[in-house]
């Protein structure tokens, strides 16, 4: 199964593609089994605020799209190692994707802003971190790492207007 995420044809872009679908998709049948994604009625919303089934259904085309990275990033260094070179970036990549899909485990779980506020600066500074490796190696990889910090930062100016309407819990 991993030797065909490290395959530099359509086989690998598809197979990365799926895996971490399938990784975002477990995450989310998790989080909706387990009622973490829903809010209390008396909760204040945003009128900007998307609902849950939406945040899950971007993670999904996330993560699917941080698989085309990831494949991006192993073609990128499949050539430059044939030149004697040495860079990473698909394990910086692979890191960020588990690490977006434990997100929910250690705060959603806990019902905490707090610890909403802490993930998402975990997220956005892991993201920047994988952002310069990815961008030593693959533009595209870049390009899709970029549009995951844009949707955390969409996601922590969410979270602090939850604050503002309800307090920290």
């Amino acid at each position: 199964m991993f030797s065909l995420l490290n395959r530099t044809d359509h086989l690998g872009l598809f197979s990365n593609i799926v895996f971490f679908a399938l990784l975002a998709f477990i995450s989310n049948v998790i989080t909706f089994a387990l009622n973490w994604n829903s809010n209390s009625n008396t909760e204040l919303q945003p009128v900007w605020a998307p609902p849950g089934w939406a945040i899950g259904g971007v993670w999904l085309v996330l993560l699917a799209a941080l698989g085309a990275a990831r494949w991006f990033t192993v073609m990128q260094e499949k050539n430059v190692r044939e030149k004697k070179i040495r860079v990473s970036g698909s394990s910086w990549v692979t890191g960020l994707a588990v690490f977006c899909c434990l997100y929910p485990f250690w705060t959603l779980a806990f019902d905490s802003r707090v610890m909403g506020l802490i993930g998402n600066g975990l997220t956005l500074l892991l993201a920047g971190w994988v952002t310069v490796k990815v961008s030593q190696v693959s533009g595209w990889a870049t390009v899709i790492v970029v549009v995951l910090v844009t949707w955390v930062i969409f996601a922590t100016l969410l979270l602090i207007r939850l604050v503002q309407l309800n307090g920290w819990n």
